[in-house]
């Protein structure tokens, strides 16, 4: 086979893959995403790791004020001194106040702090369960990014279900999304990291 036809190959591939990538770029990120529900639940959970997304507690705040939920449980994992980050030694009572300038009751909320490892979407899963139960709640919302929510709505699932408690996902869009995350680099660690962890998930059976 002649250079000048194998390099005549390889522009056709290259091309072929620049028309395709588009449709198939979207579809990949459309599948991470889900509708975000707005149905009534009694809690609604916050992940965090050593903080917890600004977003995603103005979003629960705005739910609780309207009623769809009745309680907002902020998670926080102090496994390898992950809430002894610098600067941030008081962290807790940072939230503590800022709940209270925003009129939020303590009675509303709830910090959790966990001493969990990986697979943390798991395991704050089964350590939430133990919270749901002992307070006789009977549904859950979980407020995450567009491309976080369904691995984490799958494995609360997984986990609650057989317990009675429904599930319901609600997304807080941030700046990238299915039509533009191969664009930045953040969206293409988003995406690719979201898509590895799906596969562990699922060979683990957290799914």
């Amino acid at each position: 086979m002649k250079w000048s036809f194998k390099l005549g190959l390889l522009f056709l591939f290259i091309l072929i893959l620049w028309l395709v990538h588009k449709p198939i770029f979207i579809a990949m990120g459309r599948y991470l995403e889900m509708p975000s529900s707005n149905h009534p639940a009694d809690v609604v959970v916050i992940e965090g790791g050593h903080t917890v997304s600004r977003f995603r507690v103005e979003e629960a705040i705005r739910l609780w004020r309207e009623g769809t939920i009745k309680h907002i449980v902020m998670t926080l994992n102090t496994q390898n001194g992950l809430v002894d980050a610098f600067g941030l030694q008081n962290y807790q009572q940072i939230v503590r106040t800022k709940m209270d300038s925003l009129h939020v009751p303590p009675s509303a909320y709830t910090i959790m702090k966990l001493n969990i490892t990986d697979p943390f979407t798991h395991n704050t899963a089964k350590a939430l369960l133990q919270y749901m139960l002992g307070h006789n709640y009977h549904s859950l919302m979980i407020i995450h990014d567009n491309f976080h929510i369904r691995r984490s709505y799958l494995a609360y699932k997984k986990v609650m279900e057989k317990h009675g408690i429904s599930i319901y996902p609600h997304t807080v869009r941030i700046y990238i999304d299915a039509t533009n995350w191969w664009q930045a680099a953040n969206g293409v660690r988003r995406v690719y990291a979201e898509y590895i962890k799906l596969l562990f998930y699922w060979y683990k059976g957290y799914l």
